[in-house]
């Protein structure tokens, strides 16, 4: 895939590093987003779609693979810090589950590539720290409503059965939006019944 270059940009003040690096860190999540890996990605395309030099880039990563496994967890932390918007307010365990889902879909379908990449690319987040932080993240607020409900299943296994739900929802959800051989229940009857068949729910008389 050919990638157009970015004008290049006239020099930033001194004091804007982190914004120099996290602007490389978009320009690759989004270019082996789009190649589907990391192989395909150059660091001169890297330069070039964050619109400065080949040689900056050795001024924030030693080499192309550190490059990408910062990427990566670049993605991770952004999808941790998108499952966990608007949580704060909530002290209801449901509700924080529900939004949290509602996050995670979100995330997923705003930035497929970047989602698609975090996981199944070889340098992905299998044991990245946002990673863990957002898996651990999940494991709490199930621990929460197992604790509400009495429930004295293990919160990690159910924990790694909502995400193998979640994931499975994120991906299959699109070919029902465009096959009309397969219904389409809507995102939010998939995210309910999620909750529903992990009865993850309230408890109800």
């Amino acid at each position: 895939m050919s990638v157009t270059p970015t004008p290049a940009r006239s020099p930033n003040p001194r004091g804007k590093g982190q914004q120099h690096r996290d602007e490389l860190l978009a320009a690759a999540s989004d270019l082996f987003a789009e190649h589907g890996n990391t192989h395909a990605v150059s660091l001169r395309a890297v330069a070039s779609r964050a619109g400065v030099s080949p040689t900056a880039v050795y001024r924030h990563f030693e080499d192309h693979d550190d490059l990408m496994h910062a990427a990566v967890e670049y993605c991770g932390a952004q999808f941790g810090d998108a499952l966990a918007a608007g949580l704060d307010d909530l002290t209801d365990p449901y509700k924080r589950f529900r939004t949290a889902g509602h996050n995670y879909v979100t995330f997923a379908q705003e930035f497929p590539g970047r989602y698609q990449v975090m996981y199944a690319d070889p340098a992905g987040n299998v044991d990245s720290p946002s990673g863990v932080v957002a898996f651990t993240f999940l494991v709490g607020m199930v621990t929460d409503i197992l604790d509400r409900n009495g429930d004295d299943r293990d919160p990690v296994l159910v924990s790694m059965l909502v995400h193998a739900w979640m994931h499975g929802i994120v991906g299959l959800h699109p070919l029902c939006q465009i096959s009309e051989e397969i219904p389409d229940p809507g995102m939010n009857t998939l995210l309910d019944e999620l909750v529903v068949r992990m009865g993850l729910g309230p408890l109800t008389s």
